[in-house]
C-alpha cells in the first residue's frame, strides 16, 4: 500500500501533476507487482515563502509511506523509480529529488479498506 506525497514549488501552468501521479504509481505497479489499486499519490505545491527554514532549492521531496515487511529490494525500487518518475516529468536529474522512505506499522494504520 505505498502512498506517495509530492512536494514542490509550483509549475508552469501547463505542467500535468496528475499524468506525473499516474506514470509513477504505474511503473512502480510494473516494478515491484504490488496492485495499482493498492497505492495513492498526491502532489502538493509549495508557494515560495511557505516553509522553514526557507529552501534554498527548486528540488522536490517525495515521502514514500509503505506497510511494514517491504523488501530492502523493493524499498529501493520504489525510492529509484520515484525519483526517476518525478525528475523526468519536471524535466530534472533523479539526483535533484530528494524522496524519503517511512514504515506504517500493523495497529498504526487505518486504510479504508476494512470489514
Amino acid at each position: 500500500m505505498p502512498i506517495f506525497e509530492i512536494r514542490a514549488l509550483p509549475q508552469e501552468d501547463s505542467f500535468d501533476s496528475g499524468a506525473v501521479m499516474k506514470k509513477l504509481c504505474a511503473t512502480v505497479a510494473e516494478t515491484t507487482h504490488i496492485a495499482r489499486d493498492k497505492m495513492w499519490a498526491s502532489w502538493h505545491e509549495i508557494p515560495p515563502g511557505r516553509e522553514e527554514p526557507e529552501w534554498e532549492s527548486d528540488d522536490p521531496i517525495v515521502r514514500v509511506i509503505s506497510f511494514e515487511g517491504e523488501t530492502d529490494a523493493r524499498i529501493e525500487q520504489m525510492l529509484d523509480t520515484a525519483a526517476r518518475v518525478v525528475a523526468d516529468g519536471l524535466k530534472i536529474e533523479p539526483r535533484q529529488v530528494c524522496v524519503t522512505y517511512e514504515e506504517a506499522h500493523s495497529g498504526r494504520v487505518q486504510s479504508g479498506h476494512g470489514a
